[in-house]
């Protein structure tokens, strides 16, 4: 589905959502950990990945493949929400259902990493 160029990138995005997915299961990460793994997938997302991948991919996947890099975009802004919400939650059980919700948050973007390397599923 992308060019081959674009792989190395992508495995690279792919490879920091499945460590801090690790991160936020085994071990307890503060909110200001949190918040520069997100930034830092963001501008990878936003300076590696969507601008190339909008300008080269052409054909009958441009379309799936804009779809997919909205679906990112949205889920990495949600995700920078609930490690907001995590900083402000006052009660344990509050800040683990943030936790739960950013995992799955996690999971949903590695899906999108799959799709896009052609490892459909």
């Amino acid at each position: 589905m992308l060019p081959f160029t674009h792989h190395q990138n992508l495995q690279q995005f792919q490879q920091a959502l499945i460590d801090l997915q690790q991160q936020t299961v085994l071990t307890e990460l503060s909110p200001v950990q949190l918040r520069k793994s997100v930034q830092t997938l963001q501008t990878l997302f936003q300076q590696q990945l969507s601008p190339l991948l909008a300008e080269e991919v052409t054909g009958e996947d441009a379309p799936r493949v804009s779809s997919i890099l909205t679906e990112i975009h949205k889920q990495l802004q949600l995700l920078a929400m609930d490690v907001t919400f995590l900083q402000v939650s006052r009660q344990s059980a509050t800040g683990q259902q943030r936790l739960t919700q950013m995992r799955d948050r996690l999971s949903t973007l590695l899906r999108y990493c799959q799709i896009l390397l052609g490892a459909e599923c």
